[in-house]
């Protein structure tokens, strides 16, 4: 990604990767990746557009998607375990969450879509 959007697509277009490549693109592409519900494989995708390191890249999809995993592992374990309405709570809970996630996810995208057109 990164040798074609130097080259080609920011002489013609502008950079993509934008916010993400000043100081604190890290901070942000990582605020970004540990929301409940945002798109982390697309995240992953544009990272290539992008100045974000490969390792830096490992460590933050890493750390991103430990909330859904723990989530996913206590939810698993209290249906084998048969407690449902546990299942249920930490279920409801997460989906309240990833909805909150989502709406401030599509804040931040927005706020950088105006920053940028300005």
């Amino acid at each position: 990604g990164n040798p074609w959007n130097r080259e080609d697509h920011q002489e013609k277009k502008g950079s993509p990767g934008g916010a993400f490549q000043k100081a604190n693109g890290l901070k942000l592409f990582l605020v970004i990746f540990t929301i409940p519900g945002s798109p982390k494989d697309l995240l992953c995708y544009f990272a290539g557009l992008t100045d974000i390191s490969l390792p830096a890249l490992f460590v933050i999809c890493a750390l991103g998607r430990i909330p859904s995993v723990v989530t996913s592992t206590i939810v698993g374990d209290a249906l084998g375990t048969s407690q449902y309405i546990m299942a249920a709570v930490v279920f409801v809970v997460t989906l309240a969450v990833s909805c909150v996630g989502l709406l401030l996810y599509q804040k931040i995208c927005k706020s950088h879509t105006h920053a940028q057109e300005e």
